[in-house]
């Protein structure tokens, strides 16, 4: 386990060589092909649905997912047909705050509708009170209930208060079951940061050799250049052979159409 200071020390040093990232078209092409297409308002209907799927699939790659509301989930299933992009859905989301049951039944329906993949956010609200256990009840339930479903788990970094703690919740999750440890519901002041991300990457480095665990990085990533730093940082710390979207993908809307427009 690292202390606060070792962090403070590795994460300097990690920002550090990614604080300019030239652009290229290999690196581009890999951005688009590691994005979940995201669209979590309440309100979403099928119109937005379509404007989705018809982004998804560009002359250069197809997303990794497309993120819906779970009222969405079995049209959006219905438009990609065979296009082999998944479908992922959010649970117990924004708040962190519902009852466990609840949020097992929202799982099992979501999987009903056809969700390939579980975005779910913790009680982070008992994390700042220092209560892990809520958060550890419902990785136990949530991993049972989501079977071979990925799990990726949402640590509201924003709201959490230090990279130590960061780091001390990414490691209890991983160890409760997640496929993936995800930064933000984007719905907080602040989303993702590239110091989270290196504390939340270090995670999972240091726990590689018992468990393999994605990371998602989302909140506010708007721009080709912002999302080049962050897969280079995910290179710097696990290597060029684990940045597939079968471990990285960064959740946006407005990243894809800056990313296409920057490789034409």
């Amino acid at each position: 386990m690292r202390t606060g200071r070792e962090l403070t020390k590795d994460v300097t040093q990690l920002l550090t060589q990614v604080a300019r990232v030239e652009l290229n078209q290999s690196l581009l092409k890999q951005i688009l092909s590691c994005i979940d297409l995201t669209s979590l308002q309440h309100d979403d209907d099928e119109q937005i649905i379509d404007a989705l799927v018809a982004q998804a699939i560009t002359p250069f790659s197809k997303v990794a997912a497309l993120c819906v509301m779970p009222h969405l989930i079995a049209y959006t299933r219905q438009q990609l047909q065979d296009q082999n992009i998944n479908v992922a859905t959010v649970v117990n989301f924004p708040r962190g705050d519902a009852a466990i049951p609840s949020i097992v039944d929202d799982i099992k329906s979501a999987i009903i509708a056809g969700a390939d993949e579980i975005d779910m956010v913790i009680p982070y609200k008992d994390v700042l009170r220092s209560d892990m256990q809520s958060t550890v009840k419902l990785m136990q339930a949530a991993r049972e209930n989501c079977v071979d479903k990925p799990l990726k788990v949402i640590l509201e970094t924003g709201a959490l208060q230090s990279l130590e703690q960061i780091y001390t919740v990414s490691c209890r999750v991983i160890e409760c079951g997640a496929d993936f440890i995800k930064t933000s519901t984007g719905k907080i002041t602040h989303g993702a940061s590239l110091e989270a991300t290196a504390v939340m990457l270090l995670a999972i480095k240091d726990n590689r050799e018992h468990y393999n665990v994605g990371l998602k990085v989302s909140g506010g990533i708007r721009t080709a250049e912002n999302a080049a730093q962050y897969v280079q940082l995910a290179k710097n710390i696990m290597g060029d052979e684990w940045l597939q979207p079968t471990n990285f993908r960064i959740g946006a809307s407005s990243l894809l159409t800056d990313v296409v427009n920057k490789i034409n």
